[in-house]
């Protein structure tokens, strides 16, 4: 990964954050189906085409920059010629 570039996968969800010394932070995990076999496995899964599957993050609060606050939740596509359908997105804080 380049971090000068967006990172590519078909289906991506990005959350911006704010940590406690007011830092801007972001994390990010993909999703995408082609046959590759190098990857950044912390923010990249590999699925099978066409079918629904279930991912849970892991806790956004046991990251070394922990979010204070969260500015912005993203959910798109991103990358070339692909269909992904996302359903049911929760965020759940205690």
């Amino acid at each position: 990964m380049d971090p000068s570039y967006f990172p590519e996968g078909a289906e991506q969800v990005r959350i911006k954050y704010i940590t406690a010394d007011n830092k801007e932070k972001e994390w990010y995990h993909s999703f995408f189906y082609s046959n590759i076999i190098y990857y950044d496995k912390l923010h990249y899964s590999l699925v099978t085409k066409e079918k629904w599957f279930w991912y849970i993050s892991p806790n956004l609060l046991e990251l070394n920059d922990r979010p204070a606050r969260i500015k912005e939740i993203r959910v798109y596509g991103f990358g070339w010629v692909f269909t992904g359908q996302v359903a049911d997105v929760n965020i759940i804080a205690n």
